[in-house]
């Protein structure tokens, strides 16, 4: 069936099944932070989304702080002058890296994160507090970025900011945790895009035993297969015509296609 257009109303039916869920507290996430682990992605249009949580609602629990569900991030994502991360992916490179700042807009926390894609799947995440996005990267974080990445002694520019409002779950048993993300836009040096229809869905675990999940399941129930989405990438390649791109095309017109309410699903 094709998918419409959603709006307000939209809105307000995700938060209100938001509701629905058993919450879970911030200081309980620790169990399930996995800075080691295995991601899988997926892209759908925001129609479909309270559709997913319905079904899903009984077997996770989902992140709340201070009475609030869907919060909004910051991040702004820096790279060498030479665009070394950006190409490194873009050549599907394995032991590639994304650097950011990342800011947590209703608690006013900030952290500058190290995430490595290492062998298949896996990614591991280092991170520390900072006082703020920082526009030119801190000292202290320049040494961070030394210990945990090749580029020692390099400099880093900032590339582009991605803000985005995110809802997280937890399985009941702990061994998943999804992030789900909305309202995506991405801005840098006075060019901005928007895509306020697209949802991402990323689950991390520590193994790929949680394959058979009840949200991977509800997903597929929906033919919405896995893709390596990167909001970096796809961003930066939307916004800079002139960035060598073209194996992200294929990834780029299925974004449009969904955020237009123009992809297909399954059994919906």
């Amino acid at each position: 069936m094709h998918i419409q257009i959603g709006g307000w109303k939209m809105q307000k039916d995700i938060e209100t099944i938001c509701l629905g869920f058993e919450p879970i507290s911030l200081s309980e996430m620790d169990a399930v932070m996995f800075m080691d682990r295995i991601e899988s992605k997926f892209s759908m249009h925001m129609d479909l989304l309270p559709h997913v949580l319905k079904s899903v609602q009984h077997n996770y629990k989902i992140l709340e702080i201070e009475n609030l569900r869907i919060f909004p991030y910051s991040t702004l994502y820096y790279d060498t002058k030479d665009n070394s991360m950006f190409q490194g992916h873009h050549a599907g490179k394995f032991f590639r890296y994304k650097v950011r700042c990342r800011k947590y807009l209703s608690c006013d926390l900030s952290f500058f994160e190290i995430k490595e894609k290492t062998t298949g799947d896996r990614t591991i995440k280092n991170r520390i507090k900072t006082d703020d996005i920082e526009t030119t990267l801190s000292e202290r974080s320049m040494d961070y970025l030394g210990q945990y990445t090749p580029f020692r002694n390099i400099q880093f520019e900032p590339k582009i900011y991605t803000n985005f409002s995110r809802l997280t779950l937890v399985s009941n048993d702990y061994q998943e945790r999804a992030t789900i993300d909305q309202h995506v836009h991405f801005q840098y040096n006075g060019k901005d895009h928007s895509l306020d229809n697209l949802v991402i869905v990323e689950l991390k675990r520590k193994t790929h035993s949680c394959a058979s999940s009840m949200l991977i399941n509800t997903l597929r129930h929906y033919g919405i297969v896995g893709g390596g989405v990167s909001k970096y990438c796809i961003g930066r390649s939307m916004l800079e015509k002139d960035l060598k791109s073209n194996n992200f095309r294929t990834d780029i017109r299925t974004i449009n296609k969904i955020n237009d309410g123009k992809y297909y699903y399954l059994n919906y």
